[in-house]
């Protein structure tokens, strides 16, 4: 008989043995007692993200280690699983390679391995590659990291000043490549994770995908979008790229998604409603307990409690010993000058946004903390606004942010919420 355990719920940012996170942890304790009493003892193992194929996943440096105290403890088969139905993941030949170079040998450096892969495939591009790796390994290396298999663009270590910098070095590894075609493609095909993971941050947070005209209420695709989209599609297209993530994500359908986002829009403006005469500054909420897959129709329930906050996130639930339940804020937004409009929920589970009955955010669904964002063309003035949350279980989270004319991008601040007092 053998036993085989999964690492599924595993954080990949440090090595199992360091214990860094629940579930390593319970997973090293299942590990260790499986040990003692299994003379055939397998692991399924995970070097990707399957929920996105081309965020980076920056775990090579655990590579070794896990293996080694996987061997330590009495395990006999070990299979690596990664991008398995698409070429081109993220770096996914240095994954292979290295793969292969600890499962003959566990001892064998890592280091040399990475620089022995990047000095033979990208040749001269072999340095600012290097850097581009070591960017990413440097930003998981805090011990409150978390990098599961199912991240995506928006994951906290993503930061937009990271997004830049390597950015800037997949353009000094082109360079230094340009006068070699066949090693500029392989270069091309690496870059592929970074145009992908900054076109699908910027989507998140809507602003930097568009140019606004906020007098005339119109939308246009901003350049710098537009170009690296393009640049995105013809590479992946000539080398044959399938998908972006394990169930779904064809490569054509998320191109006619993009296609379709970058259409010029011509907004009409809504037009503000009065603020209630009692109205008082901050949100009510309602809370209900119960357990839900998607958020339900609120006007079935009844609410376990009621109450105001002064900003639309987890506060009420903080001294709760609760792990399913829902949330929702109601009360109004002050606009504070005529323009487009970004809104935007973070969440883990699902959410909504709504301005009057019209739904304006769709984040809805059980999933890892994700970012939606859509926009709106407001008038100066008061708007109803209502936030709808759900939690499943495990790891919550909940953020409502917005931009607009004179607002950068932020949490939706205190100063702009109301809601009608009693």
């Amino acid at each position: 008989m053998i036993i085989r355990l999964c690492s599924i719920e595993c954080d990949f940012s440090h090595p199992f043995e360091e214990r860094t996170t629940p579930e390593n942890r319970s997973f090293c304790d299942d590990l260790e007692a499986w040990a003692k009493v299994a003379n055939r003892l397998w692991v399924w193992n995970y070097n990707t993200s399957f929920s996105s194929y081309l965020t980076p996943f920056p775990n090579l440096n655990v590579r070794g280690p896990n293996i080694r105290y996987m061997i330590a403890n009495n395990v006999r088969g070990i299979f690596e699983q990664d991008v398995y139905n698409t070429p081109h993941g993220c770096f996914s030949p240095l994954s292979g390679y290295l793969g292969a170079k600890l499962l003959w040998n566990p001892n064998y450096d890592t280091e040399l391995a990475i620089n022995e892969f990047l000095t033979g495939v990208y040749a001269e591009a072999a340095t600012p590659l290097r850097l581009y790796l070591d960017l990413f390994h440097e930003a998981v290396k805090d011990p409150e990291t978390r990098m599961g298999i199912w991240i995506g663009p928006d994951v906290p270590f993503l930061t937009d000043d990271l997004m830049k910098r390597a950015d800037a070095l997949m353009d000094m590894a082109e360079a230094a490549v340009a006068h070699r075609p066949e090693v500029l493609e392989r270069v091309r095909i690496a870059r592929l994770s970074t145009d992908f993971t900054i076109m699908e941050r910027i989507r998140a947070l809507g602003s930097a995908a568009f140019d606004y005209d906020h007098s005339r209420f119109t939308v246009m695709p901003s350049v710098d979008f537009k170009q690296r989209a393009e640049r995105f599609f013809e590479t992946a297209e000539r080398h044959g790229l399938l998908c972006i993530r394990e169930s779904g994500g064809e490569l054509a359908n998320y191109k006619q998604t993009i296609l379709a986002y970058m259409e010029p829009r011509q907004l009409t403006p809504r037009e503000p409603f009065e603020l209630p005469a009692k109205a008082a500054p901050g949100m009510a909420y309602r809370y209900y307990e119960g357990q839900f897959d998607v958020l339900p129709d609120f006007t079935t329930l009844a609410p376990t409690e009621e109450g105001t906050a002064q900003l639309m996130n987890l506060a009420p639930v903080q001294e709760k010993n609760a792990s399913a339940y829902a949330l929702v804020y109601e009360g109004y937004i002050r606009i504070p000058a005529d323009g487009i409009y970004t809104f935007s929920t973070r969440s883990n589970d699902g959410s909504r946004l709504y301005i009057g009955d019209t739904l304006v955010v769709d984040n809805d669904g059980l999933h890892a903390e994700t970012t939606a964002t859509s926009f709106e063309a407001l008038k100066q003035g008061y708007y109803p606004l209502r936030v709808a949350y759900f939690q499943a279980g495990q790891n919550a989270a909940l953020t409502v942010q917005y931009a607009g004319p004179g607002v950068a991008y932020q949490e939706i601040p205190a100063d702009c919420l109301f809601h009608d007092a009693p």
